[in-house]
Formats: structure tokens, C-alpha cells, sequence
């Protein structure tokens, strides 16, 4: 699959079948669909409003778990396939030419931390859960908490740099050495790059920052530490790969392969990442050998243990016509 083109960051709850219809005629094959949870919502104390802190109670602690429950709840490969479905009526083109190769949608997690502290209970009450999703993505909002995404062997399978905040962030050699071994990459988004005004400026100070950042600590794999995503919300934040390949080169990534693997065989290694944690017991090699196949379309579920057990249906004859 490393010679499709990915987008790995699209938010589920904002993507359309208009929205889709225009990644794909973009030429994106491959896409994630995100949902985000912040950790650091499941602690068991209140600010009031008097900015004195207290215990939850048992009501709001529960209340808590149903809420981030719900969140943590994937869609439905119905609802992806529906969503694809209905895209088809907007595309720009009646044949596309990836009709020989089906664009397939994936479920993304992205667990947004900035107190490792409450990860561990997090984890605890939900880590099964993970397993859901096709690709689980960290997004740590301070220098511990990146720390602990790529501390935690087989847990993540890629860590989200958020462009719209200044951070401190500068690893050293070793720990990208690390993030590497452990299979991690770090995405960085499009969209903030494209905004006008001086979230655009802040977001392009902060992708040069790590780019600088990144030729000094590992020049020579730069290629297999980055993943570029979309993160697009609207229609006009979605740019073609080449156009995509032109910004980043603008933006001082060079050469341009190096922004062409970060859009092909960096996300495809991230998913296999991901499809090899979540699905190891469903036979990951085999799905990963069925999803290079470009005459399958779509794969479905596992049959339910309890229809397992029964009975084949009986044989039926056939017949031919003369």
C-alpha cells in the first residue's frame, strides 16, 4: 500500500460526503477519520466556581465514564461505508481513475494529554478499548507528556504535533532514535498552515521550529520521522499531493521526496503499525495482504462466536439450463 497517497487526520465530526467527495478527487486514496478525547478529562476533581477544588462525587464520576464511554465509541462500518457511499454523488469526476484501486476509510483515535499523571487511570478503565481503532494517535500539549507517548511501547502509533500552540519542544537525537525504534512518527497538519491572519503565521513559526529541530537530531531518517495530514474541516483546506509537496518545500523540506514520503510510505507504515496492535488477533498479516489487493473493496467483520458453533446450512443442488 506505500504507493497510495494517505490522509491519516480528517475529524469525523465534521467530515461530509461533500467534504470526502473532495479529498478523493484530490487524489487521496486512504483516510482516517479522527475522533479526539482529551485524557486530562478523566480526573476525579472539581474546580468550583469559588476556584476551590473538591472530590467528585460517585453521580459525577460516573457521569464521566458514561460521557467519555460514548466518546471513545467508533463508527460503525456502516456508517463508513454509507459516508462513502453517499460521497460518490459529488465527485468531480464520473470514472475516477482509482477505480482500480477502492478509496477505503479507517477510524482514528486521538487522545489529546498535557498531564500524563491521569493517563495511567485513564488507561486502566479504557485500554481495551483502543484496540477499536485502527490507528491511536497522541497528541501531547507539554514536553512530559510527550515523553510518556513514545514511553509507551505498542500503546501509540503515531504522535500529533499541534502547530496552533508554541511549544518547547526540542528532542534530542536519541529520543527520535527512540520514537523510530518503536515505530512512532510525528504528523504534522496542513490545515493551520493554510489559515490567513496570525494563526497562520504562528502555525508556520512552529512547523519550522521542528523542522529545524528534527535536521539537527536526525537528518539522515528525517524521511521515516514525519506524516504529513490535511486535518481539513472545510472543502478549501484539502490540497492536492502535489501542492501539498510545493508548500513543504517552500517551507524549507527538501528534497521533495521527503515530502512525498510523508505522504505515502510514512502513513501507510503508521497504519500497518496500527492494524498490527489493534487486529493481531484477527490475523494482521492477512489484512494488511487483503488491503493491498485492489479487487477488494471492503472487508468484513468476524462472524459472531455463538454463530460460529452452528451448523453449516445444507447443500443445495445446482442445475444448468440447456
Amino acid at each position: 500500500m506505500d504507493h497510495k497517497i494517505f490522509d491519516l487526520d480528517v475529524p469525523l465530526k465534521t467530515c461530509t460526503p461533500q467534504l470526502l467527495a473532495r479529498i478523493l478527487d484530490a487524489g487521496y486514496q486512504c483516510i482516517a477519520l479522527t475522533q479526539s478525547v482529551t485524557i486530562d478529562d478523566f480526573n476525579f476533581s472539581l474546580t468550583t466556581d469559588t476556584n476551590t477544588i473538591r472530590k467528585k462525587t460517585k453521580e459525577e464520576r460516573q457521569s464521566m465514564r458514561n460521557k467519555l464511554a460514548d466518546q471513545l465509541k467508533p463508527p460503525s462500518s456502516e456508517t463508513l461505508n454509507n459516508l462513502l457511499t453517499d460521497s460518490h454523488q459529488y465527485r468531480a469526476t464520473l470514472w475516477p481513475p482509482s477505480v482500480l484501486c477502492p478509496p477505503r476509510l479507517f477510524k482514528r483515535l486521538n487522545l489529546v494529554c498535557s498531564e500524563p499523571s491521569l493517563a495511567g487511570l485513564f488507561f486502566r478503565e479504557f485500554g481495551e478499548t483502543l484496540n477499536r481503532f485502527d490507528i491511536v494517535s497522541m497528541c501531547p500539549s507539554s514536553s512530559e507528556a510527550l515523553v510518556f507517548a513514545y514511553e509507551q511501547p505498542g500503546t501509540f502509533d503515531l504522535i500529533a504535533i499541534d502547530l496552533d500552540s508554541q511549544s518547547d519542544f526540542r528532542l534530542s537525537s536519541k529520543q527520535y532514535s527512540l520514537i523510530q525504534t518503536r515505530g512512532l512518527r510525528l504528523e504534522f497538519k496542513l490545515g493551520p498552515l493554510l489559515r490567513p491572519g496570525s494563526s497562520g503565521t504562528t502555525a508556520r513559526s512552529n512547523l519550522a521550529f521542528h523542522f529545524s529541530s528534527m535536521f539537527a537530531g536526525c537528518r539522515s531518517s528525517f524521511s521515516k520521522c514525519i506524516v504529513i495530514s490535511s486535518g481539513a474541516t472545510v472543502g478549501w483546506e484539502v490540497r492536492r499531493p502535489l501542492a501539498v509537496v510545493s508548500i513543504l518545500q517552500s517551507l524549507g523540506l527538501q528534497p521533495k521526496e521527503w515530502a512525498h514520503h510523508a505522504l505515502t510510505s510514512g502513513p501507510c507504515a503508521v497504519l500497518t503499525h496500527g492494524l498490527t496492535r489493534s487486529r493481531t488477533a484477527h490475523g494482521a498479516a492477512v489484512i494488511l495482504k487483503l488491503l493491498s489487493n485492489p479487487s477488494v473493496v471492503s472487508i468484513g467483520e468476524a462472524q459472531d462466536a455463538s454463530e460460529a458453533g452452528e451448523s453449516p446450512p445444507p447443500k443445495k443442488s445446482c442445475t444448468r439450463e440447456d
